[in-house]
């Protein structure tokens, strides 16, 4: 059976609407010089790739504890990360695509369709490709795992924050993003840690296990479980194929070939 542990339905379901609905700026971890030079590694991203950067509104970096993993709000220009995501090299990577995106192609500060939810997390992935072979890679590494004071092992640790509010399925996905946090963090080569060989097998295998975890999950409520959890549990399997579909088709593609970022994103 799944435990009823979260203390705050309410809470917990708001969270989920609008994930960044009590951030202040005094959560952010990052200092202004520190968002500068943040901005300045996405600039060199975007150059690389060709993209005008005079479209390119600088976005607010916001690295807090009140954040659950990485996402980029486009109603807001928001780049968030939990600390420990502020890690991963592959977050990086999908978010900064998604902020591309926003302003190269998507009219809308949120996809309106799962057509253009597939879409849209097809780019977040190429994003993931295409910052494992970038040349701005080694800069990002240095920069997440030494711009902050605090030691990089506290900042993993934020990530089993709050343990007993997870499902079941929500700690295994944690347990396998602080393995691949650890792996990135302490490469001496980075682009050799993001991604084991085999990349569409390695995606496919993500997928299935995910979606098998959430069905296990969704199989132990009982009748007397909380409605929070059946919604939490439906919103999972749903978020799952939305970035799932996208990635396993982008995880075939050859980026390299791709000569025309811009068209691609409009």
């Amino acid at each position: 059976m799944v435990e009823n542990t979260h203390p705050d339905d309410a809470q917990r379901l708001s969270e989920e609407n609008d994930p960044d609905s009590l951030l202040r700026p005094e959560d952010n971890l990052l200092s202004d010089s520190q968002q500068d030079e943040m901005r300045s590694i996405i600039v060199d991203f975007a150059e690389e790739l060709e993209l005008p950067v005079d479209r390119l509104p600088p976005p607010s970096i916001i690295v807090t504890h009140k954040a659950k993993g990485a996402h980029y709000n486009g109603k807001k220009n928001f780049l968030v990360y939990s600390p420990d995501q502020f890690l991963n090299g592959e977050a990086h990577g999908e978010e900064i695509l998604h902020y591309f995106h926003r302003f190269f192609g998507q009219k809308e500060s949120t996809p309106s369709s799962v057509w253009e939810s597939n879409g849209d997390e097809f780019i977040g992935f190429l994003g993931r490709k295409c910052m494992n072979q970038s040349a701005v890679l080694p800069r990002l590494h240095g920069f997440v795992t030494h711009v902050l004071d605090e030691k990089v092992e506290k900042f993993i640790e934020t990530g089993d924050r709050n343990r007993d509010w997870l499902l079941p399925y929500e700690r295994e996905a944690q347990r396998k993003r602080t393995e691949n946090i650890l792996r990135f963090v302490s490469a001496e080569r980075p682009q050799e840690a993001l991604f084991p060989e085999g990349i569409a097998q390695y995606t496919r295998a993500q997928a299935v296990a995910l979606m098998r975890d959430i069905r296990q999950d969704r199989r132990a409520l009982s009748e007397t479980s909380e409605n929070w959890e059946r919604l939490l549990l439906k919103r999972a399997r749903s978020d799952a194929l939305r970035h799932y579909r996208g990635y396993i088709f982008a995880s075939l593609i050859d980026h390299g070939k791709i000569n025309n970022w811009e068209k691609l994103l409009s």
